[in-house]
């Protein structure tokens, strides 16, 4: 008898842990992970012109782009397809020397106008098309 309450005891344990993420130590880093994708609006979009302020977002097209900031010669972004997944950010490390050449971010191609630890602006050449 003292086996069988044992037994219940910790299947409703294990369902209360498991089915209460707010509390659980398990889901800590999804907490996490979800509250650094809520980024202010203060970079600003044009026709032709992306300025990225650091840590703040630009929503283009489908696209929200991210700026992090430079390590060495590495531009650091993080790019969230709003249609594909709007809360998982897909991390881009992209060199100086290929944004110049030109670099692909969900369906429009950018080229680097000037970047610094604070600001990055982009150039946007045109709408990716497949054939």
């Amino acid at each position: 008898m003292l086996f069988v309450l044992f037994l219940i005891s910790i299947t409703f344990f294990s369902i209360h842990y498991f089915s209460n993420p707010g509390e659980s130590v398990l889901f800590q880093r999804v907490r996490e992970s979800k509250a650094n994708t809520d980024f202010a609006e203060s970079s600003t979009t044009s026709k032709d012109k992306v300025i990225l302020v650091k840590d703040t977002s630009v929503t283009v097209n489908d696209c929200k782009l991210v700026f992090k900031g430079l390590q060495g010669q590495f531009i650091n972004l993080d790019l969230f397809l709003l249609e594909l997944d709007p809360q998982c950010a897909y991390p881009q490390n992209i060199s100086k020397a290929s944004a110049i050449e030109g670099i692909r971010l969900g369906d429009f191609e950018y080229r680097l106008i000037s970047v610094n630890n604070e600001i990055l602006k982009l150039k946007v050449n045109n709408l990716y098309k497949t054939l």
